[in-house]
């Protein structure tokens, strides 16, 4: 259910759903702002958000995919310095050694 709160003159409506983004908006009516939450609510109840907690796509990413797609798309549009080369790096190694892929004796040989 949605919380339609008093803010000085207007209306603000909250939408909080379990698995949805909080959706908040601000009205000069009370009855604007009941409408507008009820649509949203609606829109989520039919599942036509279009934005759900987990898509497809990134239920299977993972913080090293995502280190190296970073380094791989933006690195060909500008090259990354020594710098940020060897940040990407060590970051790679702490997930790596966070979720079990390498032992440590591993990862000092790359640090």
């Amino acid at each position: 259910m949605a919380s339609i709160i008093p803010v000085g003159d207007s209306w603000r409506a909250q939408v909080r759903r379990k698995g949805n983004p909080v959706q908040t908006k601000t009205f000069t009516k009370k009855i604007l702002a009941e409408l507008w939450a009820r649509g949203i609510e609606a829109d989520i109840d039919s599942g036509r958000t279009g934005v759900s907690s987990a898509s497809g796509a990134a239920r299977h990413l993972t913080i090293g995919k995502l280190i190296e797609r970073y380094t791989e798309e933006i690195g060909k549009q500008k090259p990354f310095g020594r710098n940020k080369d060897d940040v990407c790096a060590l970051k790679m190694c702490r997930v790596r050694l966070a979720i079990g892929r390498w032992r440590r004796p591993d990862a000092m040989r790359l640090a």
